[in-house]
């Protein structure tokens, strides 16, 4: 009983609270600051790596994710295949970079990914393995 009143109090002291502030309170809360983003640095960051390696990301046929593969990932060729199978039938390319090879290695460290596989957009690095589902909703963007 006492559990059900508290969690009644919880739910309905917002608007009770809100409907006691006065109208400079409500205007100054209407002119307050927007919240900090605190990631817009590490996001910026990112997106500014991307754009310098874009042409290796991406390639001349304008590739809209990469995805990062090597040696001893299991689940890389199911990944690939999903990917590969998505991306065809949305009518995008794709890309597959091998960390076998030095060159890919070096970028992918320099994107700072850990993880195989480990996919890029334009806009994005994903770290490790993706459902299927997520990764054709973001071609899909």
């Amino acid at each position: 009983m006492i559990r059900a009143a508290l969690l009644s109090f919880v739910f309905c002291a917002g608007p009770v609270l809100a409907q006691e502030m006065s109208l400079s309170e409500r205007l100054r809360a209407l002119s307050a600051p927007a919240p900090t983003d605190f990631y817009e640095d590490e996001r910026q960051g990112d997106l500014d790596l991307i754009a310098r390696h874009a042409p290796a990301l991406f390639g001349e046929d304008g590739a809209v994710i990469a995805m990062f593969t090597g040696p001893g990932c299991d689940t890389c060729p199911m990944a690939w295949a999903d990917l590969r199978d998505m991306a065809q039938a949305q009518g995008v390319a794709v890309r597959l970079l091998d960390t076998a090879e030095p060159g890919n290695a070096a970028l992918m460290e320099t994107l700072t990914l850990d993880t195989l596989p480990s996919y890029v957009m334009r806009d994005r690095l994903i770290r490790g393995e993706m459902p299927a589902f997520v990764l054709g909703r973001y071609l899909a963007e």
